[in-house]
């Protein structure tokens, strides 16, 4: 992501990123290089991209010199804490390679001059991020966290519908991401579940009605509901998922979004469901 003020400096930092990444064996054809108008745009532009879940990392290359007014210390500052928190904020690697420099010749310095060149490093750093990030992510106790994150995103999201009265999530999703900004592989999971939960519902909320004697589905709380529909559709539909998983994440998601005695309700209900109508696997 390249500033295009100052362009013939940037131009070289830009160059040096490709340069080093290409250097550090990412084909040409995973690199993409995107302007902007200056160093100011690069947060909003970099956090776009990154929450598009299409990238590994991000390196953000500009300039800005120094003049005769305060502008370059408000430009310097703000870029540089907006490039921290879109990284911060999508869980992407985004590499800090913007040059703020005195004068001029300082800035041609550090692309590719004497003091080297800001954006090889920035993309350096980016790409030795990804892969301690992709290594943490990769890990067993990593996965379940996603997949917990997970179940509770898509809780809520099932309550919006549930109280909306919508069958289908399809026009909250935009609105809802934006709330949520997460990785595309927790968003995946949340919206295989949301999508199969209410496509079953139906058949869902029959099973439910048969295993819950004397309760009525339209008298359990609302969070009750959505958490033992989540429950059944993972039971009964997600055969990859072992029962024991399925019941024991409802069971930590009614803890957080719920009662005790929910909690109790919710694990005997999943439990004969598990027993009674999972097909044998």
């Amino acid at each position: 992501m390249a500033a295009r003020f100052n362009e013939a400096i940037s131009k070289k930092l830009a160059d040096g990123a490709v340069a080093a990444l290409e250097g550090a064996g990412i084909p040409a054809a995973r690199v993409e290089v995107h302007w902007v108008p200056g160093s100011f745009e690069l947060p909003l532009a970099a956090l776009t991209l990154a929450r598009s879940g299409r990238y590994a990392g991000i390196a953000c290359v500009g300039v800005v010199i120094r003049g005769e007014t305060p502008h370059f210390e408000y430009v310097s500052r703000e870029t540089a804490a907006g490039i921290r928190e879109a990284g911060m904020a999508s869980g992407v690697p985004i590499g800090f390679g913007v040059i703020t420099a005195n004068t001029e010749e300082q800035a041609w310095e550090r692309a590719g001059g004497a003091v080297g060149n800001r954006g090889a490093e920035a993309a350096l750093a980016v790409l030795e991020m990804a892969g301690w990030l992709r290594a943490r992510r990769s890990s067993p106790a990593a996965l379940m966290g996603k997949r917990r994150k997970s179940r509770e995103l898509a809780l809520q999201l099932l309550y919006q519908l549930d109280l909306q009265d919508a069958s289908s999530a399809e026009p909250y999703l935009d609105e809802f991401w934006t709330r949520h900004p997460v990785d595309g592989e927790v968003r995946g999971f949340v919206e295989s579940l949301v999508r199969g939960t209410k496509l079953h519902q139906q058949k869902i909320d029959e099973v439910i009605a048969q295993f819950a004697e004397n309760w009525e589905l339209d008298r359990m709380a609302v969070v009750d509901r959505n958490i033992l529909r989540e429950g059944v559709f993972e039971l009964m539909w997600m055969m990859e998922i072992p029962p024991k998983v399925a019941i024991n994440e409802a069971l930590e998601v009614a803890k957080k979004f719920s009662t005790r005695e929910s909690s109790r309700f919710i694990n005997g209900l999943l439990d004969r469901v598990h027993k009674e109508l999972r097909p044998p696997e």
